[in-house]
């Protein structure tokens, strides 16, 4: 009875990433200082030693069973908060490229586009990501494969140099 509700939470968490994953959040922009002040920034390098095969080969070797689940736990809901923060900065970026595509200026609406289609494949990336980071707070076992980190790594820092360039 337990494992099914606990299912059934899980499903109805992952309808509701994919439905406000895919629908985001409705904003407006008045300027691009509103978006940089509304982007987060995301340390890479410590998400990517959270996901690290390496580390948790370190964990599973130097914790009993009960304590390795703990750890790993935490490290997936940390390392969920990160992707999150990723898709959110990756929705926002879309946002203000999508308009940046209309403009009448070819060379600008053409980096909009550029910018618009990496920051729609970095939030189904990082919703992916998401998805298989829940799964392994569930059920906490050997690390599952997730999507290669490239592609947010190289939206982060354009969306570092939005922010610092703005926030100037």
């Amino acid at each position: 009875m337990i494992n099914f509700l606990l299912f059934g939470a899980v499903v109805l968490f992952i309808i509701t990433i994919l439905i406000v994953g895919i629908r985001g959040y409705r904003d407006r922009f008045e300027s691009i200082d509103r978006l940089a002040s509304r982007l987060r920034p995301v340390n890479i390098e410590a998400l990517k030693n959270l996901l690290s095969e390496e580390q948790d080969r370190y964990f599973a070797l130097n914790l009993s069973a009960d304590e390795l689940k703990s750890v790993r736990r935490e490290r997936n809901l940390v390392a969920v908060e990160y992707v999150w923060r990723i898709a959110k900065n990756a929705s926002l970026v879309t946002r203000v490229a999508e308009l940046a595509s209309r403009s009448t200026s070819p060379e600008v609406a053409s980096t909009g586009v550029r910018i618009a289609n990496a920051a729609l494949q970095t939030r189904l990336l990082a919703l992916r990501t998401t998805f298989l980071l829940v799964v392994g707070l569930v059920f906490p076992g050997r690390p599952l494969r997730l999507p290669n980190l490239q592609n947010i790594a190289s939206l982060n820092k354009e969306v570092n140099s939005i922010r610092t360039s703005h926030s100037a």
